[in-house]
């Protein structure tokens, strides 16, 4: 792999995560149609649930996908068991899916910085 290709596969996570971060403020904000439906979210959050998910899957992908060694890293592994849980996050209490947010979002930090480290 090329450092332009690592290049690109590193903008295409930072990406993710950026996307991911804007869904999760979202989901994160106060809304009127989930206050009216308790321990529920409305469609537009639902719907960046649905997102979130589907970028959190490309990401895992392209890191599966990844030519280097990264599989022994704490940071990667770390997140692939995070990836491997089975969560409903329409299910989930809004402090519940606050808190699992967090955590995808420091894991998909930590992999970036695994993957910018093994591209240097």
């Amino acid at each position: 792999m090329t450092a332009a290709d690592t290049a690109a596969r590193c903008q295409h996570l930072q990406a993710l995560e950026d996307a991911i971060r804007y869904r999760r403020a979202r989901v994160a904000g106060p809304c009127g149609a989930c206050a009216a439906a308790p321990g529920r979210l409305c469609e537009d959050h639902g719907r960046d649930l649905g997102l979130i998910g589907e970028y959190e899957r490309t990401a895992g992908r392209l890191l599966r996908a990844a030519p280097y060694a990264l599989g022994s890293d704490t940071r990667v592994t770390a997140a692939a068991a995070l990836l491997a849980e089975d969560h409903q996050p329409s299910a989930l209490a809004t402090a519940d899916l606050r808190r699992l947010l967090a955590r995808y979002s420091k894991r998909l930090a930590e992999v970036l910085d695994a993957i910018a480290e093994a591209g240097s």
